[in-house]
């Protein structure tokens, strides 16, 4: 799914409602930010979640050699 897709999805749905992401089966988590990643796709996640691969992270955040276990503190408005 390309961003231009969800967010035509998106939409269509109510604009107060909250999102989350399928996770083992079950909803389980809110989706609390959103960043574009170094590998060029798109990241939903809920804070403080664990990333571990340098392609999975935003541009300006700590790459794995210098923080192996860098956690989601991330406001994307903010780096616009």
């Amino acid at each position: 799914m390309k961003t231009k897709q969800l967010i035509e999805a998106l939409k269509l749905m109510p604009q107060d409602a909250e999102v989350r992401y399928l996770w083992d089966g079950s909803s389980r988590s809110d989706a609390e930010m959103a960043w574009l990643a170094r590998g060029g796709f798109v990241v939903i996640a809920e804070r403080g979640m664990v990333c571990y691969g340098d392609e999975d992270r935003p541009t300006d955040a700590a790459l794995s050699k210098d923080d192996q276990y860098w956690q989601a503190q991330y406001d994307y408005k903010k780096r616009e």
